[in-house]
């Protein structure tokens, strides 16, 4: 049996009506339920939102105090999956342990989304977990174990701790882009939605060739973009090639120049994103030397990165300086 939302059983008393008013507008198809703390007083805050929780988790304060505790909960129902965001103080330390007694089975995939890394934990509500943080927001994918009948004991030997690279690496991307694409999709493609986001999961926890195989499309998607990120994330290491990019996304050789053959390959794309940020920056701070900037962005040689620039955008570094006043133009 699929349990429902858990915001579906504390909810506020605005929440049916926020959720009734996102239902029928035009902007989004998929209601959400919504659950705050903001208009209480500050006296009741804490204990509102950890009676919202009261049958998943048992919270307390770690640190600090707990008036006020402004907190927002919002639940997204994708078939027999749920997604919530939490947003709460990040200035309070909070403590949460599993209940001895659960009254849900479901599995946790808890991401948080606004930390460069998104640090991402996997564990199930059965199983006992204490642990503490004063993370702002927190995006949490619960499965239902009915959902996933052919992995369950494979789900539950999976490691807390996911791995920050490869594929497991990619379910925090996937948890960031399944709540942006909530906003616009519409109901009748939820169970599309719902059966990719099982197999993209299925892959991330359990990579074995047919399940990379079943989600081969979505995944490729999610590759190609954590392909980009990670080349911009390393785009001033002038040893970062295909080598080191196929080891942090999780991807054979193979499948990344296949990934990146619409943009000329991978070098071509590596290349071309250094060049583009070195235009970024050679606009941006016009008081940087144009050699600095080279040299910041991996080009140990200023006549080979000349070159490379006036190959791609026609002009030379020098001559898009000469458009700003006070620039350095020297190399």
């Amino acid at each position: 049996m699929t349990p429902a939302p858990l915001a579906d059983r504390g909810r506020g008393p605005d929440a049916s009506q926020a959720a009734s008013e996102h239902e029928t507008s035009g902007t989004a198809a998929v209601a959400f339920s919504h659950f705050s703390t903001h208009d209480l007083s500050p006296a009741d805050q804490f204990a509102a939102w950890r009676a919202h929780y009261a049958e998943t988790f048992d919270l307390s304060i770690a640190e600090g105090t707990a008036r006020p505790f402004k907190a927002e909960h919002r639940s997204w129902q994708i078939g027999e999956l749920t997604l919530t965001r939490a947003s709460m103080p990040g200035t309070i330390r909070r403590r949460w342990r599993h209940l001895s007694k659960p009254r849900r089975e479901d599995w946790l995939l808890v991401a948080i989304p606004d930390k460069p890394a998104r640090p991402v934990q996997f564990r199930s509500l059965v199983r006992p977990f204490a642990g503490s943080g004063s993370d702002g927001e927190v995006l949490t994918l619960f499965l239902a174990r009915d959902a996933f009948p052919r992995e369950r004991i494979a789900f539950d030997a999976v490691s807390e701790e996911m791995q920050a690279i490869g594929l497991p690496a990619l379910a925090a991307d996937y948890v960031v882009n399944l709540e942006r694409s909530l906003l616009t999709v519409t109901r009748a493609r939820l169970p599309e939605l719902e059966q990719i986001t099982k197999d993209l999961l299925a892959a991330f926890l359990l990579p074995t060739a047919e399940r990379i195989e079943r989600a081969a499309r979505p995944l490729d998607a999610l590759l190609e973009k954590r392909a980009i990120a990670e080349i911009r994330r390393n785009i001033a290491t002038p040893a970062f090639g295909v080598a080191e990019l196929s080891r942090a996304i999780g991807a054979s050789r193979s499948r990344l120049y296949r990934l990146l053959e619409p943009y000329g390959g991978v070098a071509n794309l590596i290349m071309r994103e250094r060049l583009t940020e070195a235009r970024r920056r050679l606009v941006a701070f016009p008081d940087v030397p144009i050699s600095r900037i080279a040299v910041e962005l991996g080009f140990t040689d200023h006549s080979s990165f000349t070159r490379a620039f006036r190959r791609v955008f026609g002009f030379t570094p020098r001559e898009i300086r000469g458009d700003i006043p006070g620039s350095r133009r020297e190399g």
